[in-house]
C-alpha cells in the first residue's frame, strides 16, 4: 500500500497488504505501519504573520509567498518514535512568466513534551535557488539528517526572503504546495 490519505496527513510505507481489516482512516495509528513519509500540504501549513496568502485554483490550494518582504508559513508533524533523523522537501513553483532567483530559509526545531514550543530552532536551510517555468513544481531539499531522537513534534519556519538582493524573480509570487518529511534513520 502506497499514498494513503488520512485527513490532510498523506503516509506512504513500504507494507504491501494490511492483513487484520483496518481501514485507511486508522492506518496512521496502526502499530504495524511504519510511517517512513509525511506530507503537510498547504492547507495544513499555516500564516505565520506575514503577508503570505492561502490560494485556491483549479490547480490546488497553495501559499503565495510575495517578492518584496519576507513572507512565510509554518507547520509541524508528531514524530514517530522509531525516528531519529528526518529530511525535509519542500514543494513549490513560480506563479508567473518571469525567470530568477529564489531565496528561501527554513528554521527547524525538535521539541519534546516539555519543552517550550516559542523557540524558533536551528536555522536549517539558508540558499537561493533558481525558479522554474510558470506552474512548474520544483522539489527542492531545505534539510537533511536532521536529528529528532527523542522528540515529540517537529516544527518549522519555512520563509521567503523577497526582499533580498538575491531573490531576482523580482515580480511573481512563488507558491508552495507543501512540504514533505522523510524518515532519514
Amino acid at each position: 500500500m502506497s499514498g494513503l490519505v488520512s485527513g490532510k496527513l498523506l503516509l506512504r510505507q513500504e507494507l504491501e497488504t494490511l492483513t487484520d481489516g483496518s481501514d485507511a482512516d486508522a492506518l496512521h495509528t496502526h502499530p504495524a505501519i511504519g510511517a517512513t513519509e509525511f506530507w503537510l500540504d498547504a492547507n495544513s501549513l499555516s500564516n505565520s504573520a506575514s503577508g503570505a496568502t492561502l490560494t485556491f485554483q483549479s490547480k490546488g490550494p497553495y501559499w503565495a509567498l510575495g517578492p518584496t518582504t519576507t513572507d512565510s508559513v509554518v507547520g509541524s508533524i508528531l514524530i514517530p518514535s522509531d525516528w531519529a533523523t528526518l529530511d525535509v522537501d519542500v514543494w513549490w513553483f513560480n506563479t508567473n512568466t518571469n525567470s530568477g532567483n529564489v531565496k528561501w530559509g527554513m528554521y527547524g526545531a525538535a521539541v519534546a513534551d516539555t519543552e517550550s514550543m516559542n523557540t524558533l530552532g536551528d536555522i536549517e536551510f539558508n540558499a537561493t535557488i533558481a525558479a522554474g517555468s510558470q506552474w512548474i513544481i520544483k522539489v527542492s531539499s531545505f534539510a537533511t539528517s536532521v536529528a529528532v531522537s527523542g522528540a515529540d513534534m517537529y516544527k518549522i519556519w519555512l520563509f521567503r526572503e523577497g526582499g533580498d538582493v538575491s531573490d531576482t524573480l523580482n515580480a511573481d509570487n512563488v507558491g508552495v504546495l507543501g512540504v514533505v518529511f522523510t524518515k532519514a534513520s
